[in-house]
């Protein structure tokens, strides 16, 4: 989605930004929260099938802008490689339809990389550039913030709270199964697909101490609404004769009205 990465260019044909405190992505299963005051639009152009959105959080006569998106994973590539790839992009300024002159050179002032994700930060003449991103089986999932340099002291700390409230989540409707796990104790509560789901698609909804007493009214058949941080777990190991077995597990699940 290289259309996408031409964010600071304009926003001409953007939805009318509205008020809003976070975005969650039914479809790439993730979520972000976003600080007070902060105005949203859903992202257009290329970006629209990817339920993306831009944000703007104004502070002392100035702005932090944001884009968060989910993009399908092309050709598998990895979280060094695509982080290399962002800041070639910064430095060569492909993020602009034509390069400004005179044209300061992207800086890099952080940036680390871990198998599942990465993160870098850098100055470009008067703005710094955050761009965190998620590697998850075929999805890339991306945070991309930009605000004033001059303006450093007050969007650091905004940007850092942006930053970490940015993760994969999953909400699921489905039937509750067996209940497993001594009350008291951490549980685990495995889930049936609904009749229009597929039905080797089972998950399992792994429940804090805290969180047992709200799950204690639940009934087995009863349809439910749970979240969590999603994970794969391997049930069966694959070997000359099986293919491997692999079940989704919701992290930390909670129940949801």
């Amino acid at each position: 989605m290289i259309a996408a990465l031409l964010l600071w260019t304009g926003r001409a044909s953007v939805a009318a930004a509205r008020p809003s405190d976070g975005h969650y992505s039914e479809k790439y299963h993730y979520r972000v929260a976003y600080p007070p005051g902060t105005y949203a639009s859903p992202a257009d152009g290329p970006n629209a099938g990817d339920e993306g959105e831009f944000f703007t959080v104004r502070a002392g006569g100035a702005a932090l802008e944001g884009e968060v998106s989910g993009d399908p994973r092309p050709g598998g590539i990895t979280a060094g490689a695509r982080s290399q790839q962002r800041i070639r992009i910064l430095e060569r300024y492909e993020d602009h339809d034509v390069r400004p002159d005179p044209a300061p050179p992207f800086r890099v002032t952080y940036e680390v990389v871990k198998p599942s994700w990465y993160a870098f930060s850098g100055t470009r003449g008067g703005e710094i550039f955050y761009e965190k991103g998620m590697l998850h089986d075929n999805a890339m999932l991306t945070l991309r913030l930009r605000y004033p340099a001059a303006g450093k002291s007050m969007f650091d700390p905004l940007a850092a709270r942006i930053a970490g409230s940015f993760e994969e989540y999953l909400v699921v409707t489905s039937k509750a199964g067996v209940m497993v796990g001594e009350e008291g104790e951490p549980g685990l509560l495995f889930l049936d697909p609904l009749p229009d789901e597929a039905q080797n698609e089972h998950t399992t909804c792994a429940i804090d101490v805290e969180d047992r007493p709200k799950f204690a009214r639940v009934r087995e058949g009863q349809t439910v609404t749970v979240a969590g941080h999603p994970e794969s777990v391997e049930v069966r190991r694959q070997t000359a004769q099986y293919s491997g077995q692999y079940e989704r597990r919701l992290k930390h699940c909670v129940l949801k009205p």
